[in-house]
């Protein structure tokens, strides 16, 4: 099984042990139970019971498991040559379902290794939700194949502010990046392994810059923008009176439902500043005409 196999990876890395599988056999030195009974009202409920005669860690779900497996990672101690886990049981559960962490991505591009070994870091913790935030005035990291100035043009810009928000300092130097849809499916893969379901975030109708700088025509105003060096709260939004603009939105959560299997998007909906719409006489006519 994979937990099987990601034990003995662990093993091997952390401890430089040589763990063999023995799938055939009834028990080895540390057996993975699944047993649907055990705590069956605590969801990612799992027991270790570690005797002379060897460990066993069972749990509900191959969360459990997984969660089990973590913990014997941290209660492993190295005595002399031998590596030594003190006799006991413990049996645990989280409090909370939802143990997030967010990666703001579209201010910094970081790149796949990184992703992946920050997803290591989260199971150790027992965290299963990584909000990926992906798309904002400062960039956009997700190809999508409808659009692909998306990432051409608005995965990069020239340079980024330093020091703190409207320092009006800047360092001079390019920056960007984004992931291919091959890339994000490798990620939600070795996610989903390790127990964590990929939340994406695609801001909208605020936050909007850089997709705007990709195709004018999304913006309320039409005018053609670089992706903003700055930081902070930007005033250029997404035309929702736009037929076209609906459709974009669509389009690009259909790429997104195709690669993420989770049951949540965040599309944001924070900070919007609305001058763009005041000044816009198309979104005021169809607010009135909406009884917006």
């Amino acid at each position: 099984t994979q937990e099987a196999e990601l034990l003995k990876e662990w093993l091997t890395t952390d401890f430089t042990m040589s763990p063999q599988l023995l799938p055939s056999q009834k028990k080895g030195a540390i057996s993975l139970v699944l047993d649907e009974s055990f705590l069956s009202d605590k969801p990612e409920s799992y027991s270790i019971d570690a005797g002379w005669k060897g460990i066993e860690i069972k749990a509900n779900s191959r969360e459990g498991i997984l969660h089990g497996v973590q913990s014997l990672r941290q209660i492993i101690r190295q005595d002399n040559n031998h590596f030594v886990v003190q006799r006991g049981t413990i049996t645990d559960y989280p409090e909370y379902p939802w143990r997030a962490f967010m990666l703001d991505e579209a201010r910094y591009f970081k790149g796949k290794e990184t992703v992946l070994r920050l997803l290591d870091e989260m199971a150790l913790l027992k965290m299963n939700r990584f909000h990926w935030h992906l798309t904002n005035d400062q960039g956009w990291r997700i190809e999508i194949n409808k659009y692909p100035k998306l990432t051409e043009i608005g995965a990069f810009r020239d340079s980024s502010e330093i020091n703190h928000f409207h320092s009006n300092v800047f360092d001079g130097k390019p920056h960007g990046g984004f992931y291919t849809q091959d890339e994000i499916r490798e990620i939600v893969s070795f996610a989903a392994v390790r127990g964590i379901t990929i939340v994406p975030e695609i801001s909208m109708p605020g936050h909007a810059s850089a997709a705007i700088a990709a195709y004018p025509w999304l913006g309320t105003s039409g005018k053609q923008i670089d992706v903003p060096t700055y930081f902070g709260v930007h005033t250029n939004l997404f035309n929702v009176a736009d037929e076209r603009v609906m459709e974009f939105f669509s389009d690009v959560m259909d790429e997104l439902i195709a690669l993420f299997p989770g049951d949540v998007i965040h599309i944001g909906g924070d900070e919007v500043k609305y001058e763009d719409w005041k000044a816009s006489r198309a979104v005021q006519a169809y607010m009135r005409e909406h009884g917006l």
